[in-house]
């Protein structure tokens, strides 16, 4: 393998010193627009690339932002980060992904950790946002922090989504097709949209006249075997529900499981719904309604404002982007048959 170009010999091939060279590669004004385009030609010439630690040492900043998830393996959030990298990549910055399981002290651990010179920024998707050790933790960083769809009781920047509007469309719409007995595996109530979108569901039922809307209400741990054992516990009750509606993506394919090994048909059987459009959503038969939410723009935005807050540092936190969902309607759901 052949040795790497030192920044000593760019200056030689320039005909610059090596001062002149850090500055190009730090895009530093005092250099002549001639002198820019020699120094880029020699290095280009000898593939010289510079040392990225290097350069965040010498001007305090690393070009790189913390991604904090807590399951690397949910399809949403893979979405997430997709979407927060292009954004990030395309304002030239580079982005470091942590992974908690959902382990508080890791998502404190990476919060630190992340602060030690490592990264100029973070955006996190917090696992439990009733946690006083990460709410202390967020309000002391001494670099910029976004939050995704989390509320906490410090001022912080976040990029929230729209629940209560399209689930009390979504219960409407059930009502409306005959449902009355409507299950729901939604979120841990330690997390904002678990919570609006049970305070919409409830009230939007109660409302329509559904009785006990909280007879068939689950909050399962967003894994597709709490999703699977959650749905067998509701589709063998008696009676059981006539619709089903699964706000977790991986509590969804679990609880799909658990209909298939029931043999339960969809929608004859059961209407069912699901979260977050993905590439099998429209693929499955019947294709499955589901609530979606914008995952492009909400790691646009969550890259928007944190660029912001790096160009204005000074500026107190607590700005707030709300991005709408929407209910797409398949033929998952259809009108209610009797099971008693």
């Amino acid at each position: 393998m052949p040795r790497p170009a030192t920044i000593d010999e760019v200056a030689k091939l320039a005909g610059v010193s090596s001062m002149t060279v850090s500055r190009v590669v730090n895009a530093s004004p005092r250099v002549r627009e001639e002198t820019r385009s020699r120094v880029l030609s020699a290095m280009a010439e000898l593939e010289y690339r510079p040392n990225a630690i290097a350069q965040g040492m010498r001007s305090s900043t690393t070009r790189t932002v913390g991604f904090l998830l807590p399951d690397l393996t949910n399809p949403l959030n893979a979405m997430i980060a997709q979407s927060v990298e292009a954004s990030l990549a395309a304002a030239g910055f580079r982005m470091l992904v942590a992974s908690t399981r959902f382990d508080i002290d890791k998502e404190a651990h990476y919060l630190e950790q992340f602060q030690a010179n490592v990264v100029d920024g973070i955006i996190a998707l917090l696992s439990d946002e009733t946690s006083e050790v990460i709410a202390r933790a967020i309000e002391k960083s001494r670099v910029p922090v976004v939050v995704i769809d989390r509320d906490l009781p410090v001022p912080v920047d976040a990029v929230l989504c729209e629940h209560e509007q399209v689930m009390s469309e979504l219960v409407t719409h059930l009502v409306g097709l005959g449902h009355r007995r409507i299950g729901l595996l939604n979120g841990p109530m330690t997390i904002r949209p678990a919570r609006r979108r049970l305070d919409a569901f409830c009230s939007t039922a109660l409302k329509l006249g559904v009785d006990d809307p909280l007879r068939y209400s689950r909050a399962p741990p967003p894994t597709i075997e709490e999703g699977f054992r959650a749905a067998m516990e509701l589709m063998t009750a008696t009676p059981r529900p006539t619709a089903l509606i699964v706000c977790s993506n991986q509590n969804m394919f679990g609880a799909l499981r658990a209909i298939r090994d029931l043999g339960l048909r969809i929608p004859g059987d059961l209407s069912f719904v699901g979260a977050d459009e993905n590439m099998s959503s429209a693929l499955l038969d019947p294709p499955l309604t589901v609530i979606d939410r914008d995952i492009g723009s909400m790691g646009e935005a969550a890259a928007r404002l944190l660029m912001d807050r790096l160009e204005s540092p000074h500026r107190r936190p607590g700005a707030q982007v709300t991005i709408p969902s929407q209910l797409i309607l398949r033929s998952s759901c259809g009108p209610a048959h009797r099971t008693d």
